[in-house]
C-alpha cells in the first residue's frame, strides 16, 4: 500500500487484510476508499474460507460509510446491479440467502436476515488475524454458521415443543 500511495492515487480498493483495518486506513490515507460490497474475493486466487472475505451486508453499509467513500457493484449484469443498488441503498436490508447478493459465498448457507450486525464493527479493525494464524478468531465463521436455518431448526423445534 505504501508503494501504491507514492503514485498519489485518486482512490484505493483495499483487499485483505487492509479491508479489515479500515479505521487505520481511513486515518492515514489521502486517497478515497472504494469497496465492492457484493464481492467476497477480490482476486482470482481461490478463497479457502469464504467467511473471511471482504463482503458487506446491506444492513451494515451505513456503518462502513464512516470509512468508505464509495462502493461499486461489480461482476454483475445491469439488472442485477440495479437490484443490488435498490437493496443496498434504498431498502438497506435483504431477506434470504446471503449467497444471492454476494458472489463467492456459494457454499454459505446463511440467511442474511439472521446475521447479527452487532459484530460488524469487529470486522473493520480485526486486521484479519484469523488468516495469519496469529489469533484463532472465529467470529465471522460463527456469525454465518448461526445464521444457517438448518443449524437453527433443531433449536426452533425444541422451543416449539417446550
Amino acid at each position: 500500500m505504501n508503494s501504491l500511495l507514492t503514485l498519489d492515487p485518486y482512490y484505493v480498493i483495499p483487499g485483505p487484510p487492509l479491508f479489515f483495518n479500515l479505521p487505520y486506513l481511513k486515518n492515514d490515507l489521502k486517497a478515497s476508499i472504494r469497496i465492492f460490497p457484493n464481492v467476497n474475493n477480490l482476486t482470482n486466487f481461490p478463497k479457502v474460507r469464504y467467511e473471511t472475505g471482504t463482503w458487506v451486508r446491506p444492513e451494515d453499509l451505513n456503518y462502513y460509510s464512516q470509512f468508505v467513500d464509495a462502493c461499486e457493484f461489480v461482476n454483475v449484469e445491469i439488472e442485477a446491479e440495479r437490484a443490488l443498488f435498490r437493496i443496498y441503498k434504498n431498502e438497506e436490508t435483504f431477506i434470504g440467502p446471503i449467497s444471492l447478493i454476494i458472489s463467492g459465498m456459494d457454499d454459505c448457507q446463511a440467511d442474511n436476515d439472521l446475521i447479527n450486525s452487532e459484530f460488524t464493527s469487529i470486522r473493520t479493525y480485526c486486521k484479519q488475524k484469523c488468516e495469519s494464524g496469529e489469533r484463532n478468531c472465529t467470529i465471522c465463521k460463527n456469525l454465518l454458521h448461526l445464521a444457517d436455518p438448518e443449524v437453527l431448526r433443531p433449536v426452533y423445534e425444541r422451543m416449539k415443543n417446550s
